[in-house]
């Protein structure tokens, strides 16, 4: 199945490869030939272009886990506020010999979890 989503910041999405880990030790990953990056920090899973803050594009609530694909409640931010976006999530599509997976950030009507968060400029 192809997306769904074409609302703000539909073009962060696509697939993530795994970079290492920043400077508290947390994973993250980049979109291959962008600035932009997947990754963890106070407890949300963010994608934006600076892994050292919680603003980006998109955003979930649930960044308990070092795994993006356990993240929940995905959320958008359309340049005013953030906006729920439940069929969004992050799936893995290749493993690696590093501790942690690619990741792809496909949207899918197919699967109740939710994905992606970040906050506006």
């Amino acid at each position: 199945g192809g997306s769904d989503y074409s609302g703000p910041s539909s073009d962060k999405f696509g697939e993530y490869t795994y970079v290492g880990e920043d400077a508290e030790g947390e994973p993250y990953w980049q979109k291959t030939s962008t600035e932009y990056f997947l990754y963890t920090i106070s407890g949300y899973w963010i994608i934006g272009t600076d892994i050292t803050t919680t603003s980006g594009f998109w955003g979930s609530s649930t960044g308990v886990s070092n795994d993006p694909t356990e993240a929940s409640n995905w959320m958008v931010h359309d340049g005013s506020a953030w906006i729920e976006q439940s069929d969004v999530l992050v799936t893995c599509v290749d493993a690696q010999p590093s501790p942690l997976p690619t990741t792809s950030l496909p949207t899918t009507t197919a699967l109740p979890t939710r994905e992606g968060v970040s906050t506006g400029p």
